[in-house]
């Protein structure tokens, strides 16, 4: 009788983490890859750096410099580059290395431009 309780809890457990994963699907996708196809798209349209990225100059609740959010951009940007070096979303070779080139060039300009010019007040 305790493992048939035990067997049907279990059931139930599996088919709400099933229930909740499916439910939220759309949601983890939108947040693994969607932001990363929004910032690529946003960088190269105007050249700067996303305000997600920013974060408000803040870092678990302290200010953080400028020199440490071009760090973590630069940083963020090769991530960015990479994921799209892989990524199957893309439609073709040549899109793939167009994008690329031109995060490349803007990951560099980024590098060569002091942190007061990235980050404006």
């Amino acid at each position: 009788m305790f493992f048939l309780l035990f067997f049907a809890g279990f059931m139930l457990f599996v088919f709400l983490i099933i229930r909740f994963i499916l439910a939220y699907s759309s949601k983890i996708t939108e947040f693994a890859v969607g932001h990363k196809h929004q910032d690529a798209e946003q960088i190269i349209s105007d050249g700067m750096v996303p305000e997600r990225w920013i974060v408000g100059g803040l870092l678990k609740g302290r200010l953080v410099s400028r020199k440490r959010l071009k760090r973590r951009a630069i940083r963020r940007m090769e991530v960015l580059i990479r994921y799209f070096t892989h990524s199957p979303l893309v439609s073709d070779d040549d899109s793939r290395d167009m994008l690329i080139k031109s995060l490349k060039y803007i990951r560099d300009d980024w590098r060569e431009k002091s942190s007061a010019e990235l980050f404006p007040e």
